[in-house]
């Protein structure tokens, strides 16, 4: 493993940060060295929850460029047609 993939893990909070963990697991396990960062989303003043504004403003916050973005999002209690209209 001498690439190192740059990634991107975009989460709601804190305690989906383990997940990140296990995907770097499953990627390791394939031979390739991922290795995903969680932006401070709180060094900024007020991030909007949609997944394009948290996608560039985690980018800014790494300040360089990534080669993977990792989305995660709870939607526990919402249909399909909710989670497919917000992530627009």
């Amino acid at each position: 493993m001498t690439n190192v993939v740059k990634g991107l893990f975009v989460a709601e909070g804190t305690s989906d940060e383990p997940l990140a963990r296990i995907v770097e697991e499953l990627f390791r396990a394939r031979g390739m060295d991922l290795r995903l960062t969680s932006p401070p989303f709180a060094q900024l003043p007020r991030v909007p929850k949609d997944v394009k504004s948290r996608v560039a403003a985690g980018v800014r916050l790494m300040q360089q460029q990534v080669d993977l973005v990792v989305v995660h999002r709870d939607a526990d209690n919402v249909g399909k047609r909710q989670k497919t209209t917000r992530d627009r």
